[in-house]
């Protein structure tokens, strides 16, 4: 094993990527897990804590620079203590929402210092499953599908979300679309909470990157290298300069949170705008945003009842922005809250018009609306390549031009503008 690790480091170790040396995943919770460790749990620990030590001293020897960290989660050198439950020290997996089944606000609930694996799954575009699904089975309880599952009571998992959050869609693709809104929305909610504690908590890892097949997945790259609506909101929710709404107290006030990445201060305008399905602003609501480097700052709190009763709630949500100057350039953050679950708001059955156009090679597409529009998702199937933003909320007289990046050769535009299609939360489903 030392002669394996001293190849290995030597190998490796000048890649500036790598922050620091990870002994393994999972593996001290693991001997909680089968009955043969259970049954002699001193003996697969003593073991255990050999292997962690050989591993350090060859970390040492070979890239003493680096962090040798025993494993993930861990809380420490040494401590072989419940690193999945306790947010008190070293880094956490939290899988209370996906594998318990709760609420997204549990993420609400814990404080970790460092949060190294969380995740919920979605499944794959309509593109995707068509390559493994026959069409015969273009259902998400179809053998087929439930084939590319391979986490017990996933499916049945995902869909009973949607019904908590959504009204339940119709159609096969219209269930795919939303289940990787729902996905995006869990991601969110967890890495919002956990930014805005810093220093407290300094950092977050969601589960996963990418798929190695065709698959209902925790990944935000689908297999094939398609992004997911997850992919998009993490630019946003990870951006450098952020604003975000938590709710607290049991819901009864809403904090607005504001978040700077940058080594330098920020001098920020935030404004917490209150929007009704319509279209129309109703209200508005100024907040100082003064922002040291590298922090999170409160910028403001208010109970519920500042931005209407439950009922003229259900026909309202907000959008919280804030615009300042951060490394020589403008920046602007938005981001919306919704006071209920969506399917229990009356969205606006909201016209989206999309216009292609090659400008000069450069391939775009300007989208405007008459209500406001949630999680615009722009698509050309068949087509690879990205936009620069997606799955988005659009709102009226504010159009939004993207750009798409082509991957590979022998597209052409008319190509592009044959596969163009676009979709939003409201059209995945009937009635008022």
């Amino acid at each position: 094993m030392r002669a394996e690790l001293s190849h290995q480091l030597r190998r490796l170790r000048d890649h500036a990527s790598i922050a620091l040396w990870c002994g393994d995943n999972e593996c001290i919770g693991a001997l909680t897990w089968f009955e043969a460790s259970r049954k002699n749990r001193d003996r697969y620990l003593i073991n255990y804590d050999r292997l962690s030590r050989v591993l350090a001293e060859t970390v040492e020897a070979y890239d003493p620079v680096r962090t040798f960290w025993p494993s993930s989660p861990c809380a420490g050198p040494g401590d072989f203590g419940d690193a999945w439950h306790d947010d008190n020290r070293g880094d956490m997996h939290n899988w209370t929402v996906w594998h318990e089944n709760k609420d997204f606000s549990a993420y609400y609930t814990y404080k970790p210092r460092f949060c190294s694996e969380f995740g919920y799954q979605s499944f794959s575009s309509p593109e995707v499953a068509k390559t493994f699904v026959a069409p015969g089975q273009m259902n998400p309880t179809a053998p087929d599908f439930e084939h590319h599952q391979k986490n017990r009571g996933g499916n049945a998992r995902m869909l009973e979300t949607m019904a908590r959050y959504f009204r339940f869609p119709e159609g096969f693709d219209n269930v795919l679309y939303l289940s990787q809104v729902q996905q995006a929305l869990a991601i969110k909610t967890a890495v919002e909470a956990w930014r805005r504690l810093q220093p407290r908590c300094m950092g977050t890892l969601y589960w996963q990157l990418n798929d190695n097949w065709p698959v209902a997945s925790w990944s935000s790259v689908e297999y094939g290298g398609k992004w997911k609506h997850l992919h998009y909101h993490a630019r946003r929710f990870y951006a450098p300069l952020a604003v975000m709404t938590i709710p607290v107290d049991q819901g009864t006030n809403l904090e607005f949170w504001a978040v700077n990445d940058f080594a330098e201060p920020v001098a920020a305008e935030a404004s917490v705008e209150v929007w009704g399905f319509d279209g129309k602003r109703l209200d508005a609501v100024a907040l100082p945003a003064e922002l040291a480097p590298r922090s999170a700052k409160l910028l403001g709190k208010y109970p519920l009842a500042r931005f209407g009763d439950d009922a003229e709630r259900t026909d309202r949500f907000l959008e919280v922005v804030m615009r300042g100057e951060a490394a020589g350039r403008a920046v602007t953050h938005r981001n919306e809250w919704f006071f209920h679950a969506y399917k229990r708001h009356a969205l606006g059955d909201a016209r989206v018009d999309a216009i292609p156009a090659d400008r000069q090679g450069r391939w775009t597409v300007t989208l405007t609306t008459d209500k406001p529009a949630f999680f615009v998702w722009v698509d050309v199937e068949g087509i690879r390549g990205e936009f620069s933003d997606n799955s988005f909320a659009l709102f009226p007289g504010r159009p939004i031009t993207l750009t798409f990046t082509p991957k590979g050769a022998g597209v052409s535009f008319d190509d592009f503008s044959r596969a163009l299609t676009v979709k939003h939360l409201r059209q995945t489903y009937a009635g008022d």
